[in-house]
């Protein structure tokens, strides 16, 4: 027979009776004969003793367990703090290596940005020199050829105006009363002579004209008769 681990909250135990009760070894080693009143007293009073120690034992053991379970629990929580505490980590590094991949990705659009838009004013440069390069040739160019079709232009205008004043001195000398005038005189005379030596140089070329058609009648029958 064993007795309940409760026995050992009784105060007291004055009696207890364990005849045709055999008790398991232990307890009945702890107890001592119960053979008259006195050795039964004296073996409530161990069997109380000894349940009492049984009940600290059983206490010491569920507060060992108690206590490997809290430290177990702690052990537990210590690793779901660091488990977190690494996926924090983690987390924030990732974000910082996001952050910067998009700052880098950011810096090397604008980088291309910078690069296009400098291509691009180098090209606009390089064309505005270019033009301002012919430019400046055709300006170079024209002010030469201009200056000197201004200048015949210049000499014709003149040399026409000289003309018609001649002609219209020519005509005012040789058919208006101005002939008689002294200052009509030289020119008249000019007049005169050019007209003679005109009418000299019409019967040269008539005479040269005669005499060409002559050779080549001649050179024609020539050859005919060869």
């Amino acid at each position: 027979m064993t007795l309940p681990v409760s026995f050992s909250q009784l105060r007291s135990l004055k009696w207890l009776d364990l005849k045709d009760n055999p008790l398991e070894p232990t307890l009945a080693k702890a107890a001592g004969d119960c053979l008259d009143e006195k050795q039964c007293k004296l073996c409530a009073s161990k069997v109380l003793q000894h349940m009492r120690e049984i009940q600290e034992e059983v206490d010491h053991a569920r507060e060992k367990r108690l206590l490997r379970e809290k430290e177990l629990e702690k052990k537990k929580e210590a690793k779901q703090r660091e488990r977190e505490a690494r996926e924090r980590e983690a987390r924030k590094r990732e974000k910082a290596e996001e952050k910067e991949r998009r700052r880098q990705e950011y810096q090397a659009q604008m980088a291309a940005v910078a690069a296009k838009e400098q291509q691009k004013k180098k090209n606009e440069e390089k064309k505005k020199r270019n033009g301002q390069a012919a430019a400046d040739k055709k300006a170079s160019v024209e002010p030469a050829s201009k200056p000197r079709r201004s200048l015949i232009g210049l000499m014709f205008k003149l040399l026409l105006l000289l003309m018609l004043g001649l002609a219209g001195a020519v005509a005012a000398c040789r058919l208006t009363d101005l002939q008689k005038e002294p200052a009509c005189v030289p020119i008249n005379v000019a007049v005169d002579d050019g007209l003679a030596w005109a009418k000299v140089q019409g019967g040269v070329v008539r005479q040269l004209a005669l005499n060409l058609s002559s050779a080549a009648k001649e050179l024609l029958e020539s050859t005919s008769k060869s």
